[in-house]
């Protein structure tokens, strides 16, 4: 009966270190400038690709508009 209760322990801790593995938060911020003049560039669509591990499985594509100051914000 002690070896039930500490092999359902594991599987417990197992199965919260998992769900805990995939809540991981991102921010990804950044500029669109152009190249020759460094101005900014407004309302500029950019894809921003996350790759859900090390061997490129596709994870999400989503898709930004920058601001008039050039800015990004992705959460």
């Amino acid at each position: 009966m002690k070896s039930f209760w500490f092999l359902l322990l594991f599987l417990m801790l197992i199965t919260m270190s998992a769900l805990q593995a995939q809540n991981v938060t991102i921010n990804i911020s950044g500029h669109v400038t152009d190249i020759q003049t460094q101005a900014p560039i407004s309302s500029h669509v950019v894809f921003v690709t996350l790759f859900a591990d090390s061997i490129n499985t596709l994870g999400s594509i989503d898709s930004v508009i920058t601001d008039n100051s050039g800015t990004i914000q992705l959460m």
